[in-house]
């Protein structure tokens, strides 16, 4: 006993040797490594004492897998640990691809539910339905289940099927559908076409592989089919991905050989330039590029190298502000550490890192102008570092009405459109024709379902109700008060129908999602989006567009 207890304090030893070995002859020359390899010992130390004292049992590896992330969340938001359990998500989220159904999942009054189906994916070809309850998968219930377990029970080996135990709204009893797995590659580009008087029209979602071939061959096709002599190019909500598709995409229409990128690092062999390599498909034709506060990394590179070279003019909101470079580090184990290597600069000299990277995003948008650095475009515009990419024309998102936020919290203009599609095998309209004219029904339908909201005043009038009751108040107070309800009863239905344009809209949106999946519901908010009824007068007004790049 004795003798193993004895080998046990040598490989425990070995293995603190080996770890502060490695640093101790690492050559970073910043004067921590006592500090390094003491903190080192000292969080073996405490794990020791916890697996041999601690009251419960521990799972030591969650621990350190656990701290590990929060050490890393100290740093910035980018650097990221994917033990092998999560090297799968990495791969979703660096090429746009996995193995599985084609469908997103949200939670619905605790159950999970089919929110999007991919067109053609195996869910699509198998018959789920955007608004299907996943009741068990196999014989696993999923009530109860966190987001990431169902993932892991719908996601795996390719050409393998599965059992969906589904419960649809106008089917009583539950019905299984098998669903075989395949390979699953989310498009750079979900939709792209013509808004009108000749104004192409490209989405682009994500920067992973062949995105820059992709945006040239819709490009192309736009202008030998449709003859296009201006484009909007829209990365709202676009996260970025590939600095190098970046890159290429920006090279579409600026000249050979103009610098875009411009790395930055503490490692010398991180710090890189990128130039544009190809010849240009058009350096002419007016551009508008559309951005969101989502939209991050690669999409500033293209956005703001475009503003830079007052090749474009950007429309929309200020952009998330990511100028950090990720690199990746394979580990032991088939782990792997994304970790921030460098920053990136544009071809003003800028980066579009917001200020306080490590702290809440909202906070940049409050960084006083005192602190933000002025930087030059080639034709001598003032643009500024330090809160993302700042567009020529600002289009604000108004905030929704209080009504349309319940609806939507409630789930009930998703579940309107649920019942409609399964009452309505097809409709007769593309998307860019449809217009909702059913809004009676809809009225019905919260009828129906007695959908109702209390305002904050009725909230506080039933609280102050309950301390009267509670208290000693006379009768006669008592009616006073409860005689003051109808003057803060909030009428949902007069509500509603004051909110008739908007909800016309949104139930659209959503009924055409059902039927033309999501390249449809791009095409159908076209007729009421701002930044692009914006970037069409823009465009459409050729004096106005070039005197926003002078």
């Amino acid at each position: 006993m004795k003798k193993n207890k004895y080998f046990l304090k040598i490989k425990i030893f070995a293995i603190i040797l080996a770890i502060t070995t490695s640093f101790t002859f690492s050559k970073l020359d910043d004067g921590d490594d006592f500090e390094l390899i003491k903190n080192l010992e000292l969080f073996h130390l405490v794990l020791k004492e916890l697996r041999i004292n601690y009251v419960d049992k521990i799972d030591a590896a969650e621990l350190i897998t656990f701290s590990i992330d929060k050490m890393l969340k100290s740093l910035d938001p980018y650097t990221v640990y994917y033990p092998e359990s999560k090297i799968e998500d990495y791969r979703y989220f660096s090429k746009a691809e996995y193995a599985g159904l084609g469908i997103k999942v949200d939670t619905m009054n605790k159950y999970f539910v089919i929110t999007n189906v991919i067109k053609d994916s195996p869910a699509h070809n198998d018959g789920l339905l955007v608004g299907d309850k996943i009741l068990k998968v196999e014989d696993i219930e999923t009530k109860g289940k966190t987001y990431d377990e169902l993932s892991n029970l719908l996601k795996g080996e390719a050409g393998v099927s599965i059992a969906l135990l589904i419960q649809r709204n106008n089917s009583e009893e539950p019905v299984i559908i098998n669903v075989v797995r395949k390979k699953i590659k989310l498009k750079n580009i979900p939709h792209y076409g013509v808004l009108n008087n000749n104004i192409g029209y490209i989405k682009l979602d994500r920067f992973t592989t062949d995105a820059a071939n992709d945006v040239k061959n819709a490009f192309l096709d736009l202008k030998e089919t449709n003859n296009i002599n201006s484009l909007v190019l829209d990365l709202r909500n676009n996260p970025g991905g590939l600095l190098t598709q970046a890159v290429d995409i920006v090279n579409i229409f600026v000249e050979k050989d103009i610098l875009i990128v411009e790395m930055k690092g503490k490692a010398r062999q991180m710090n890189k330039t990128f130039k544009t390599r190809n010849k240009p498909i058009d350096t002419k034709m007016p551009l508008v590029v559309l951005v969101n506060k989502n939209s991050a990394s690669a999409s500033e590179i293209v956005s703001g190298a475009l503003q830079d070279l007052d090749r474009a003019v950007i429309i929309g909101e200020q952009t998330y502000g990511k100028g950090l470079v990720q690199s990746t580090r394979n580990l032991k184990y088939n782990a792997m550490l994304k970790v921030t290597t460098a920053k990136y600069y544009i071809p003003s000299g800028r980066c579009v890192q917001a200020i306080d990277y490590a702290n809440n995003r909202e906070d940049s948008k409050n960084t006083p102008d005192s602190l933000l650095v002025e930087f030059k475009t080639k034709n001598g515009r003032s643009v500024f570092e330090g809160k993302g990419v700042k567009p020529e024309i600002i289009v604000e998102n108004k905030d929704k009405n209080a009504i349309i936020v319940e609806l939507e919290k409630q789930n009930i203009i998703f579940d309107f459109a649920t019942n409609y599609r399964l009452n309505n095998d097809t409709i007769l309209l593309a998307p860019k024709d449809y217009v909702f004219n059913d809004f009676d029904n809809f009225i019905l339908y919260i009828k129906d379902i007695n959908f109702d909201r209390k305002t904050k005043a009725e909230i506080k009038y039933d609280e102050l109700l309950k301390i009267i009751e509670d208290g000693n108040y006379s009768e006669e107070d008592i009616q006073e008060i409860i005689s003051f309800q109808d003057n803060i009863k909030n009428d949902n239905i007069s509500e509603v129908n004051d909110n008739k344009e908007e909800l016309i809209n949104l139930i659209g949106e959503e009924i055409i999602s059902r039927y033309y999946f999501m390249e449809g519901e791009l095409v159908f908010k076209q007729n009421y989006d701002n930044n692009i009824i914006e970037s069409i007068k823009i465009i459409s007004d050729i004096n106005s567009y070039n005197s926003l790049l002078k």
